[in-house]
């Protein structure tokens, strides 16, 4: 009998401590805390009596793993985005954010890395949306909500966006119009937590970026713009920009001299609303354009202008933001411009801004595009005054001449992405090795990402790798502008994308790559798909 009893207590010890080691073994997510802990809680124990014993804490304490958020932005204010990010750390959270990690974000997401992060932050801004990057991350993260219930993601921003569907969004978190304090609290109430005092908020830095006067180059292209609406019959022009480039005070610009030209109620303006084949933007175009007609569709509104202009000419139209409206908006769109032209041929006066979208409604189909008959234009590289401007919106304290400056904007290529890395790295260390700035601008996630679309696609990568194996340029500049058997889609989409510029070599036009960083960035992308 005691031989049993023996045995069976035996088998019970054995099964106690199978038990504590594989709950030692199995790491279990901590929530992040939802309230911060007080000096008063800390007193509430009550004291130990003089014989009482101290209980033993466990063998070992659960291994904690953070639970993770992700923020996906593209904003040149990181300044922001790291206040953010610092709030959230405080709160227990493990913030993916991409300066923080070795590897891109995007190559997370193909990878699959982030399918065990279930809570996002998406920080809308109009560089953003003018890049179209918001729309694919958007995109991204509704389809992400639809295949996975425990999925959640917040839209944020931080400057007003009048024509951006979040703002309308009533969960949308709108910092630009809201006390930090509690749209901060909002913002992690929507997660499901309970925000940080008063005390360990940290705020961000007031914004003191100011609008820069517009180049010399870039006022030279004003004034040859509206040159051309003195000539009899004067097309549809086409200000085309390629990715990155923030448009907005072009426009601003465009529109003030507009104004002086032909009196403000002869100047509409429309900038294209992010939407997709489901939504009919149009009843928004009129709105902006202040018709007191009901406009529902694309009919209705090439009605409207008509009736505009059979009692008001000259007309100016500037359409911008062209790149964001869904293709079937850009479509109406374009064969209203064509329409208004050919009857009202020395009445309405059109500037339409875009980029890789909008051009092909010149070159696509040669002689049958709708927008054959416009005039294009490229706006101007980045020259010295912009590295200036630049340098007052993110590194208002760093010291500079002429001298660095050009240096600064050769390494970049003249991309504003790789100018604000070399502003910052130069401000880190103002006495730089310049050879060294090329590798390390390449390892950047920033600049990696810049090739994320293509990473995507086996088949461009095959066909980039010849390309980035050149220091120099890769292919002449006519596969971008000329008949549709020359054309190159690859070439044309890399320029688009802003990894291409053209350059004059040897007396010849060609397409070179903007700056060796960016060929290294390419090439160890090629390399890692390999």
């Amino acid at each position: 009998m005691n031989t049993l009893l023996g045995i069976a207590l035996l088998a019970g010890i054995v099964v106690g401590l199978s038990t504590i080691i594989k709950n030692l073994e199995k790491p279990q997510k901590a929530k992040p805390r939802t309230q911060p802990e007080t000096a008063m809680q800390e007193e509430a124990a009550p004291p130990l009596e003089k014989d009482e014993e101290v209980s033993s804490p466990p063998i070992s304490e659960e291994m904690v793993i953070p639970e993770k958020i992700f923020i996906s932005h593209h904003s040149r204010n990181t300044v922001w985005i790291e206040t953010l990010a610092r709030n959230l750390d405080k709160l227990g959270y493990h913030v993916l954010l991409d300066f923080r990690e070795t590897q891109p974000l995007f190559q997370l997401k193909m990878d699959n890395t982030l399918l065990d992060c279930h809570k996002a932050i998406l920080v809308a801004t109009p560089e953003a949306i003018e890049s179209g990057w918001v729309r694919e991350e958007y995109e991204w993260m509704v389809n992400r909500q639809q295949t996975d219930p425990d999925f959640t993601f917040m839209p944020v921003l931080n400057e007003m966006l009048s024509d951006f569907p979040f703002v309308s969004d009533d969960n949308a978190i709108n910092f630009s119009t809201e006390n930090y304090v509690e749209a901060f609290h909002r913002l992690v109430s929507h997660f499901g937590e309970t925000t940080l005092n008063e005390n360990e908020l940290e705020r961000p830095p007031k914004s003191i970026a100011t609008a820069a006067a517009p180049t010399h180059n870039t006022q030279e292209l004003i004034e040859n713009l509206f040159i051309q609406f003195e000539q009899s019959s004067p097309p549809p022009l086409m200000l085309l920009t390629q990715m990155d480039r923030h448009q907005t005070p072009m426009v601003e610009v465009i529109l003030t001299q507009a104004r002086k030209r032909y009196q403000e109620n002869r100047c509409l303006h429309i900038a294209l609303p992010y939407s997709t084949d489901t939504q009919d933007s149009f009843p928004i175009l009129a709105q902006q354009c202040g018709f007191s007609e009901t406009v529902n569709n694309g009919i209705e509104f090439e009605q409207a202008l008509r009736a505009r202009l059979d009692y008001m000419n000259p007309l100016f139209l500037l359409i911008s933001r062209f790149e964001n409206g869904a293709p079937s908006t850009q479509q109406q769109l374009a064969a209203i411009c064509r329409s208004l032209n050919e009857t009202y041929a020395n009445q309405i006066l059109m500037i339409l801004c875009g980029g890789e979208k909008l051009v092909k409604f010149k070159y696509q189909h040669d002689r049958d595009s709708l927008l054959n008959i416009a005039q294009d234009y490229r706006w101007p590289e980045l020259e010295r005054a912009d590295v200036y401007a630049m340098r007052d919106n993110c590194c208002q304290t760093l010291p500079l001449d002429d001298e660095n400056a050009d240096k600064l904007l050769a390494l970049s290529g003249g991309h504003p992405i790789l100018l604000q890395k070399c502003l910052q790295l130069y401000q880190n260390d103002p006495a730089p090795t310049w050879q060294d700035y090329p590798a390390i601008l390449s390892r950047e996630p920033l600049v990696v990402q810049l090739f994320a679309s293509f990473m995507q696609n086996p088949t461009e990568m095959e066909q980039m790798r010849e390309w980035l194996t050149k220091r120099e340029d890769i292919a002449p500049s006519i596969y971008l502008f000329s008949s549709s058997h020359q054309r190159n889609e690859l070439l044309q989409h890399l320029y688009w994308k802003n990894l291409l510029v053209e350059r004059r070599v040897h007396g010849h036009k060609r397409l070179c790559w903007r700056c060796e960083a960016l060929r290294l960035a390419g090439k160890s992308s090629g390399s890692h798909e390999a």
